[in-house]
């Protein structure tokens, strides 16, 4: 049980007692079982699986001894940890050498009180997906170098130096998720230790490892592979009870069977050297340098190549830093093949940083790179000892980006999925991101870059590879554990590796927002999908950006919120999806609700939403009392007056005002102050305005997809009731 409340502990504590006492603990005696997760029939077989998106998933599990499930050595993680340690001789490298993998994960998951799984997962290509068994072999092969090998002690040192580490720096979080995960974790430590055993290892025992290692084998193995049947030329017999998804198990090919059952290893995968991005020697820059604060960050840049800001960190005071740039390219236009080819460009570049990233991902250090409006995004956070060394890989990896044509095939059949997959998410989203394309022209949907994607080709890519970064700007904020000698040093790495022209900024592009006309509103678009389900998204304008009108938006959108919930999804019953918020896009504001359904069509869904709003509209001082209306307001304002919880939160914020709010640093200061000025009138007139029928500046996005098939009405003409039923009366059963 988990409460959080804004009351004083001592009346919480007594108010949980109170409530909580008289409930029957019926579960207090624990229920054990001997029985195994597996089905022991399918150890050493494969299932094939057909998915409902298209993924191309193999997995190799392994239930393990239930006494590694509280092991305090950590002995199964160590293993998980050594064999998906990013380098370029691991066995994700090795599969995509071969043209078999796209990714992998390598996990120990609780699968009960005191079981667990040891979980081998592999995203395959389609050559991967024919050679099925080349796939399992090398999977099995690195598990028995190990057996061969064992794991050096320099990789458990890695390991419980890092789980230290980011235990002692850990972000703050949002209060109710932090205490929440301690809950669930003190289930399985003693309060007297706790945390230690639950976030270090003990020591390293060679003999766990070893008898985990033994474990790990073809016959106790559960094989799973879950891809287009028509790519697996397998036919499916079998429909799973609850989900009727289809599945076949299978016996492994002979040849396979006896080649695993030889133990092969594979001098080609390798173990892990050290770790260069494990962090030594954190401390704290005790350059003392006052003229900077979040009001006021230096600008240490202003010119035809960028825009940078240095903020030194007063406040959080972590070995951490955090970094953000924004490159721009002439490249990176408003259509739809450039932004096709910038997802294709960054697919490629973190491919080919991939164990670069897995490595400094292990050591606390965590890259980004993104596709974004207009540009790509670069963002590094984490240990600021080998941040630069990390900006300098990456730099080298643009520089000397080369792509063959059998990897471009990869990239693009990965990019394709990814597009294709969009269409077989909740219609309530696609209804969303469709929505966000006609409000944003610089955003695109996933339809159309599917069919732009189509008509791409290798030298298409090569040509637009070739003069990335040619001409461009770069837009950055740094912040953290640095100085601004270290600052300035960085963005001079950055111009001498882009060795840029620049890309000047009246010639940028600017991103634009969809105003909605009033005249003859509201409007909807409706599509069919072929997805359960249906989904509707509303768009109320609420007319241009002023300090006044967001302060009274974001007050009505929290009541909004939950007034919303409560009546589409617990009361009504129509939704298992019911959400509102607002938005401001270039100084213009949207409120916006969202509604998933299985049960009821889009129309009816879009009449309840003008039913709420009209009602919520027409009670507004009734559902919005001037005491709830303080209440609200206080405690925006109290939210505004503390921002961030974390580094992060400060540096992603501020790199936003920068480069998105026209460098107004005094944002918050402005956002308050409008709050604390808003009285109750002013907000109740422009709840009325922007929620009265009378403001026809709506635009519904209703996604209509298949709902229960049995229950469906079925339309009749003038008088053709009658062959549907007959007439009786109180003493004659049926009268013709």
């Amino acid at each position: 049980l988990v409460i959080y409340s804004n009351k004083d502990l001592d009346e919480l504590t007594k108010l949980v007692v109170e409530k909580f006492t008289p409930i029957a603990n019926i579960g207090k005696d624990q229920i054990t079982t001997n029985e195994s997760i597996f089905n022991k029939e399918n150890s050493g077989k494969i299932t094939y699986i057909k998915p409902i998106s298209n993924i191309q998933f193999l997995l190799v599990e392994w239930e393990l001894d239930r006494k590694f499930t509280f092991d305090e050595t950590k002995s199964a993680d160590l293993i998980a940890y050594t064999l998906k340690r990013g380098q370029k001789n691991s066995l994700l490298e090795v599969l995509k050498k071969e043209h078999l993998a796209e990714d992998l994960d390598i996990l120990v998951e609780k699968a009960g009180s005191d079981q667990s799984l040891f979980i081998l997962e592999i995203k395959l290509t389609d050559l991967g997906i024919k050679n099925a068994a080349k796939v399992i072999s090398r999977s099995f092969e690195a598990i028995n170098n190990l057996k061969k090998s064992s794991i050096p002690n320099y990789l458990f040192h890695e390991m419980k130096t890092m789980s230290k580490l980011n235990y002692e720096y850990q972000a703050h979080r949002d209060a109710f998720e932090f205490v929440s995960e301690h809950a669930a974790n003190l289930l399985y430590e003693d309060l007297s230790t706790y945390p230690k055993k639950n976030v270090l290892a003990s020591e390293y025992s060679s003999e766990n490892v070893n008898q985990i290692l033994d474990s790990l084998n073809f016959s106790a193995s559960q094989i799973y592979l879950i891809a287009d049947p028509k790519k697996t030329n397998m036919k499916l017999d079998q429909k799973e009870k609850w989900t009727n998804a289809k599945y076949a198990v299978k016996e492994l090919d002979k040849s396979l069977k006896n080649r695993l059952s030889k133990n092969p290893t594979n001098p080609n995968i390798k173990l892990p050297e050290p770790n260069s991005f494990i962090p030594t020697n954190l401390q704290m820059n005790t350059t003392k340098e006052n003229f900077t604060n979040e009001k006021a960050p230096a600008k240490i840049v202003s010119d035809d190549f960028a825009t940078i800001f240095y903020l030194k960190d007063d406040k959080y005071r972590v070995p951490q830093v955090s970094w953000h740039f924004q490159i721009k390219d002439e490249l990176f236009d408003e259509t739809v093949k450039s932004d096709v080819l910038k997802d294709l460009y960054v697919k490629a570049l973190l491919e080919k940083l991939a164990p670069t990233i897995y490595s400094a991902e292990e050591a606390g250090l965590y890259p980004s790179i993104t596709s974004d409006t207009f540009n790509i995004r670069i963002d590094i956070f984490g240990y600021s000892v080998k941040a630069s060394f990390l900006l300098e890989e990456i730099l080298k990896a643009i520089n000397n980006l080369q792509i063959s044509k059998e990897q471009f095939d990869i990239y693009y059949s990965s990019l394709y999925k990814d597009y294709q997959n969009s269409q077989k998410i909740l219609p309530v989203f696609q209804a969303k991101n469709y929505l966000q394309s006609i409000l944003s022209p610089s955003s695109f949907t996933n339809i159309d870059k599917l069919d732009t994607l189509k008509r791409i080709q290798f030298r298409d890519f090569i040509k637009f590879k070739n003069k990335v970064f040619e001409t461009c700007y770069v837009e950055g904020f740094l912040t953290g554990n640095l100085s601004l000698k270290e600052a300035e040093s960085i963005w001079l790495d950055i111009k001498d590796s882009l060795r840029q022209k620049p890309f000047l900024p009246k010639d940028h592009y600017k991103k634009k927002v969809f105003v909605i006309n009033d005249n003859k509103g509201p409007y909807l678009i409706h599509q069919k999908i072929d997805v359960l389900g249906n989904g509707v998204v509303l768009a109320i304008d609420q007319d241009s950006f002023s300090f006044e009108n967001r302060a009274a938006q974001s007050i009505l959108s929290q009541t909004l919120r939950e007034a919303f919930f409560t009546s589409l999804r617990s009361d009504q019953k129509t939704a298992y999806i019911a959400h509102s918020t607002d938005i401001e896009m270039q100084k213009h504001l949207y409120q916006l609700f969202f509604v998933q359904s299985n049960s009821h069509s889009v129309k009816d869904l879009l009449a309840r939403f003008e039913i709420f709003i009209e009602d919520y509209e027409d009670n507004i001082e009734t559902k919005v009392p001037e005491d709830r209306f303080d209440n609200i307001k206080n405690s925006l304002i109290q939210n505004m007056e503390n921002p961030y919880k974390n580094l992060q939160e400060m540096s992603t914020t501020l790199n936003y005002i920068a480069f998105e709010k026209e460098k107004d640093f005094l944002w918050h200061e402005k956002r308050i102050e409008a709050m604390q000025k808003l009285t109750y009138p002013e907000f109740i007139a422009f709840c009325k305005k922007t929620l009265s029928k009378d403001n026809k500046k709506r635009l519904a996005i209703l996604f209509e997809g298949k709902l229960d098939k049995d229950f469906k009405y079925t339309k009749l003409e003038d008088k053709e009731h009658k062959t549907i039923g007959f007439y009786k009366t109180d003493d004659i059963e049926n009268v013709q």
